[in-house]
């Protein structure tokens, strides 16, 4: 596929079993496949954040502004899904927080 870039480089490192799950719960709220993507995703952030205001900066910035919007709406989604529960306790979430 033109303009991708080949990836040829191995990391690898160790994780105690609870790190390795805290990082699988990451991923799962944030969509990622697995934790090595997971792991790259907050590395090219990081550069990112790091860099100024390249094009890749501010892709990263709206990546993760959309992955803050998209775990919101999770959240309200699954309190209108609980609405008709009487059971169900849980306030709306704060879609604004400061």
């Amino acid at each position: 596929m033109p303009g991708r870039i080949q990836k040829c480089k191995v990391v690898s490192f160790r994780l105690s079993a609870a790190e390795y799950d805290c990082a699988m719960e990451i991923c799962e709220r944030l969509g990622h496949e697995s934790v090595p993507l997971l792991a790259r995703s907050v590395l090219l952030k990081f550069k990112g954040a790091e860099s100024g205001s390249s094009g890749d900066t501010e892709l990263a910035r709206l990546g993760s502004q959309l992955e803050v919007l998209t775990e919101y709406l999770k959240q309200y989604l699954a309190v209108v899904k609980n609405a008709g529960n009487s059971e169900a306790n849980t306030p709306a979430p704060d879609l604004f927080p400061s």
